[in-house]
């Protein structure tokens, strides 16, 4: 029994000395884990605060980078609206250009075409002179022609559109207060009338006349039935009637002044006028031209 207590009591003493033991190891552990704690602090705490100030700037530097790329997106952002702006404007002045190089061109062609119309005109123009003048030419030659050939019948005086046949009393007489056509009378107008029908292209005009003698009425009459009797004799051998016209002045166009037997026996006349029609004397060629 002693021995059980005894042991018991050792066992009891040794693991009380033990745990004394050991709680003294703990309390150097502590104190040692403390300091360790410590120096541990003292050695992280400049760390974390490095750490920290580095990961400010860090976020300060990626902020400002953040400005930075926020600014360079709105310049890029301008810039591309600017490309596109001048990329639009370029467009519209390429289609202006393209418009005005396109009127350009229709200008271009229409001045060519009016150069060529123009050319053509004076080429035509100058070929008509020349038809003009050829055809002028040759109705001068034909007036020419007949005025010679009608100078041989009766007193014949050229003009610049054609010719005045003179049937005075030296030649062609009517008897007083009468409007019928003696034979010689006949015998001239029907050579005057084959001399016309031998060309073309001209219009008669018979005009009669009379003294200073007399009423103006009478005389006006008087004149106009004579110079339609001439006219019908003339369409009678065969001169066409639509270019024939009479026309009587009595005594109001005397070819001589004066009131001697001489001149009133010049101014008692018939005339025959000639005009050409075939050449305009205006410089043009009348659709009449064969």
């Amino acid at each position: 029994m002693r021995s059980l207590t005894r042991t018991a009591w050792l066992q009891w003493a040794g693991q009380d000395c033990a745990d004394t033991f050991l709680g003294c190891d703990n309390d150097r552990d502590m104190r040692a884990k403390s300091g360790v704690e410590r120096i541990a602090l003292l050695v992280c705490l400049p760390l974390l605060l490095a750490v920290s100030v580095a990961t400010w700037r860090l976020w300060l530097h990626v902020a400002t980078l953040d400005d930075s790329l926020m600014q360079s997106k709105e310049v890029e952002l301008d810039l591309l609206a600017d490309v596109r702006n001048a990329l639009g404007r370029e467009e519209l002045a390429g289609r202006a250009l393209n418009r005005a190089l396109e009127d350009l061109e229709n200008a271009l062609s229409e001045t060519r075409q009016v150069r060529e119309e123009a050319n053509e005109a004076q080429q035509d123009s100058e070929r008509n002179a020349r038809i003009a003048e050829r055809l002028r030419q040759q109705r001068m030659d034909e007036l020419d022609r007949m005025s010679e050939a009608l100078s041989r019948i009766a007193e014949t005086d050229r003009t610049p559109m054609g010719m005045v046949v003179q049937l005075s009393e030296d030649s062609f007489l009517f008897d007083f207060d009468s409007v019928e056509l003696r034979p010689r009378n006949r015998e001239i107008l029907s050579r005057i009338a084959g001399v016309l029908l031998a060309s073309y292209g001209y219009k008669i005009y018979i005009y009669g006349h009379t003294d200073d003698q007399g009423d103006a009425a009478y005389n006006q009459a008087l004149s106009e039935r004579r110079a339609d009797s001439v006219r019908a004799y003339l369409e009678e051998a065969g001169v066409p009637e639509e270019i024939l016209e009479a026309k009587g002045f009595g005594k109001a166009s005397p070819r001589v002044r004066g009131t001697s037997k001489e001149a009133r026996r010049k101014n008692r006349r018939v005339e025959i006028g000639i005009v050409d029609t075939v050449v305009e004397y205006t410089g043009q060629v009348s659709a009449e031209a064969p």
